[in-house]
């Protein structure tokens, strides 16, 4: 949560790549909207750790996470307590050669680091599945409009710009951590 705070709020939102627009009178301002916008990622990367584990029921999560995601949006639109409408707006067409380039620097890592190729499928699976979950409940819930292309491409790069790299810090030092407090 914290990375994301620090980026969309910190970085972002001051550089011009992200803008917000709130409706007048929007309690906490864009600071308050952007924690709110950082937890909800956050699940992401709870997901992502929780996928890593060998243990974990990954059905399960999933089945939560998604069913969980699909549920609060279509609520959402039942419930309507107060329709103001926010907009996001990121600017990163000119940064779209990054963002492919760190996937494909994350996965070369693993490669390197001789992981087996179904573990590191496994990884950019679990990377696009995350983000197309969230990004297609907004999508069919009218939330987030747009096409299907997009949701597609932001799904296939947008965690997985990350996924190599949190599993990297899990595999070498967090799974000892955790493992040694067992």
């Amino acid at each position: 949560m914290g990375i994301n705070f620090l980026v969309d709020w910190g970085v972002w939102l001051h550089t011009g790549i992200r803008e917000i627009t709130l409706p007048s009178g929007f309690f906490g301002g864009a600071f308050l909207f952007f924690i709110w916008f950082s937890l909800s990622y956050g699940v992401e990367y709870a997901y992502v750790f929780l996928m890593f584990d060998k243990k974990s029921n990954k059905i399960a999560w999933t089945l939560l996470v998604f069913g969980g995601w699909l549920l609060v949006a279509f609520l959402s639109q039942l419930f309507s307590i107060k329709d103001s409408s926010i907009m996001v707006v990121r600017h990163m067409f000119s940064f779209r050669i990054l963002r492919v380039l760190l996937v494909l620097i994350g996965y070369s890592l693993l490669f390197i680091f001789k992981y087996d190729w179904k573990k590191i499928l496994y990884l950019f699976f679990v990377g696009f599945l995350i983000h197309f979950m969230m990004e297609f409940s907004l999508f069919v819930s009218g939330i987030r409009p747009g096409d299907f292309l997009i949701l597609l491409e932001n799904s296939l790069v947008e965690f997985n710009m990350g996924v190599p790299f949190f599993y990297l810090i899990y595999d070498k030092w967090l799974k000892k951590k955790i493992v040694g407090k067992k």
